[in-house]
């Protein structure tokens, strides 16, 4: 069944569709492929056992499985090359198209080699972490690691299609779901959307939930595709996040270095009275009930280092995104030392 279908880019040729249901693969791959004269169907070691199967049955053309490995790791240039190469091997040419099933991770290398083989062939994504339903399989980036800064190195990409069907989140691990719940609850700051009254009320469908996040990042992405404006309100939770996950070498992932992100920019913001404490008593209440913040033991020092090579960093100014009031944001600049006084509370 499908529970929402949101149209990123309406006014543009290039148009795509993001289909929200459950057990809505089915119904929807089958007429999808069966343009394409192949496809690449590119997953990880822990879906593929589970999904891969199943999701080669509805593809109308034939199909190559490609499993890169697991976890952050999979995000690198050698498995990059490693994927193109098997393409040239299987004949995937300009007419197939590239099935990324599996988490942000999957998804952002899929991207990335889709836009980048035979400069840039058809991608769908099939997103089976509720992060990835809420936020990474929209709005076109793709990405891959380097030693020196996660997401550097990546493209702008829209993809085909997104169907986002909730049946593959039975499968999904605790931890997992607490890491996409969140993206949920960022989202629930940095727009105006139905999303604290579903937090509170706390009985909702999660379809409803992720069709809100698709929603919200629908208006912020038609506005502002390539991240220069308003779309950078996504990234509230995330500088600070993204050197969480290389100081712990991705042990701490991704969702719940957000979750530390965003209640260390708010302590901090509260105390200089950028904004109420009240949006900080409302992120605990929530957190507690929906997520897991980590325990971090990185000193503020080592997080500024991190942060001062992140991609939205500019001129040696690290930008930093903090909710006014309920679905308003602003950004802060700050150099090295002014970050580390801002999260350790010296005015």
């Amino acid at each position: 069944m499908i529970y929402s279908e949101t149209v990123l880019h309406k006014d543009s040729e290039n148009s795509y569709k993001v289909s929200v249901g459950n057990d809505c693969t089915d119904k929807l791959l089958p007429a999808l492929t069966a343009q394409y004269s192949s496809c690449a169907l590119i997953s990880d070691s822990n879906v593929a056992p589970l999904w891969a199967e199943k999701v080669r049955n509805y593809i109308s053309c034939p199909s190559f499985v490609f499993i890169p490995g697991c976890s952050e790791q999979i995000k690198s240039l050698d498995c990059a090359q490693n994927l193109w190469n098997s393409f040239c091997e299987k004949g995937i040419n300009r007419k197939s198209c590239v099935i990324a099933l599996g988490g942000g991770t999957v998804g952002d290398l899929s991207g990335f080699v889709a836009s980048t083989y035979m400069r840039g062939i058809d991608l769908i994504s099939l997103p089976t972490t509720l992060l990835a339903m809420t936020d990474s399989s929209v709005g076109g980036k793709t990405a891959i690691n380097i030693p020196a800064a996660k997401n550097t190195v990546g493209t702008f990409y829209r993809p085909k299609r997104v169907i986002s069907d909730t049946a593959f989140l039975e499968t999904l691990p605790k931890t997992e779901y607490s890491c996409g719940m969140a993206e949920v609850i960022k989202y629930a700051f940095i727009t105006e959307n139905v999303l604290p009254k579903l937090l509170d009320k706390g009985d909702f469908l999660i379809e409803a939930v992720i069709s809100e996040c698709v929603k919200s990042k629908a208006v912020l992405v038609d506005a502002d595709e390539f991240d220069t404006s308003v779309r950078m309100a996504l990234n509230f939770g995330h500088t600070v996040g993204h050197a969480v996950e290389m100081l712990s070498k991705f042990s701490i992932p991704h969702g719940l270095a957000v979750a530390y992100g965003c209640h260390r920019v708010l302590k901090a913001a509260v105390r200089r009275n950028y904004c109420s404490a009240e949006l900080l008593d409302k992120f605990e209440d929530w957190s507690r009930r929906y997520c897991v913040v980590p325990e971090v033991t990185f000193s503020d020092v080592e997080l500024a280092d991190v942060m001062l090579s992140d991609k939205k960093a500019s001129s040696g100014l690290i930008r930093i995104v903090f909710p006014k009031s309920m679905g308003f944001c602003d950004v802060l600049s700050f150099d090295r030392q002014g970050i580390v006084d801002f999260l350790s509370g010296i005015d």
